[in-house]
């Protein structure tokens, strides 16, 4: 039994290292990625926005002119009064983290051309 455990051990490592690749990003493609995500919180926040400005004006009985503006920023990131930060809508997601991770190395290393986002 001990003379098939490090054949299984070595076996399950060479495929766990086919999995625990990484991905080299540029600055030019962390900016691609940024814009991508920007435009995933703008498809997912619209409808919303469309909602809550429905409710304005049909629900609460207010103009369309008002219900705009005040929704304008809807499932942005603001500061509450008390000081605390509210995070905007779908930053969460896996396309947006992986963008805030790569923007982040690359504010953190400016003399740095690539990142390696680990998959």
């Amino acid at each position: 039994m001990q003379n098939m455990t490090l054949p299984f051990i070595l076996i399950s490592t060479l495929f766990a290292a086919q999995y625990v690749q990484a991905e080299s990003i540029s600055r030019s493609q962390a900016d691609t990625l940024m814009a991508e995500c920007q435009e995933f919180r703008k498809q997912q926040i619209e409808p919303l926005k469309a909602i809550e400005i429905d409710k304005c004006i049909n629900e609460q009985g207010k103009e369309a002119d008002y219900c705009t503006r005040f929704y304008k920023d809807y499932g942005e990131t603001y500061i509450e009064a008390n000081g605390h930060m509210q995070i905007g809508l779908f930053w969460g997601s896996p396309i947006c983290d992986k963008a805030l991770i790569v923007e982040k190395y690359f504010k953190m290393y400016p003399g740095s051309d690539k990142y390696e986002y680990k998959k």
